[in-house]
């Protein structure tokens, strides 16, 4: 018989009965210059992380759309990384899978699955959806040097062990499990929501009124899908 080990989250969520401009995420590899196989895009700025990082008292530039936008607090155990003989670190592997059950306010039942690690072809641009670094091959038209990562379905629409790309590793510092060097961006990941909306974050857009709707619930379930 499988042990199964039920560990309790955190679970925060901000209702907004319109849109809101907030700060966005810290980096935006989209603006990185690169050739697309027929012409050089972003050409006029440099491959450095001058190009990718938010500017300080810029960076009110992420819209968040109305509704209930949920964020994942990751349990403790899975926050910390241990220093290896190399010196790198090494964070453990989290969730990366989610359901998301939401019920009450007298309306029907409704329920999603968040692909934390599912990760978009090269040239899909998904909206609110955050983007990674990446190294492309070249081939198959990957040439673009960053993808985006994280998506949701309903739970009708979700299928498992399909044929999609994901990444090879998740943990609480993205999508790498093994770190030799630490920056703003991979240590604030899961912790702040513009950064990791659509991997540990959430968006509901059905519910807009001027007041958060009463005794409206949401159930999350984590898991882990290899």
């Amino acid at each position: 018989m499988t042990n199964i080990l039920l560990v309790p989250i955190h679970l925060d969520a901000l209702y907004l009965n319109q849109q809101e401009a907030v700060v966005e995420e810290m980096t935006d590899y989209s603006k990185l210059p690169y050739f697309d196989g027929q012409q050089q895009r972003n050409n006029d700025k440099p491959y450095l992380s001058d190009t990718v990082l938010s500017p300080p008292f810029e960076n009110l530039n992420l819209n968040l759309k109305a509704g209930i936008h949920l964020h994942l607090a990751l349990p403790d155990a899975l926050t910390r990384g241990k220093v290896a003989d190399d010196s790198s670190i090494q964070f453990p592997l989290v969730p990366n899978r989610w359901l998301i059950m939401r019920r009450g306010c007298g309306l029907p039942d409704k329920q999603w699955v968040v692909e934390s690690d599912y990760l978009y072809a090269d040239g899909e641009e998904p909206e609110d959806t955050i983007n990674i670094l990446h190294d492309p091959t070249g081939e198959n038209d990957d040439r673009r040097p960053y993808r985006y990562l994280g998506r949701k379905l309903e739970l009708s629409q979700w299928q498992a062990g399909g044929s999609a790309e994901y990444t090879e590793a998740l943990s609480v510092m993205g999508p790498h499990a093994r770190l030799t060097s630490l920056d703003n961006e991979k240590a604030t990941f899961a912790a702040f929501y513009p950064n990791c909306r659509s991997v540990f974050g959430f968006h509901d857009p059905d519910y807009t009124q001027a007041t958060p709707p009463k005794g409206l619930e949401y159930d999350v379930i984590g898991w882990y899908s290899t």
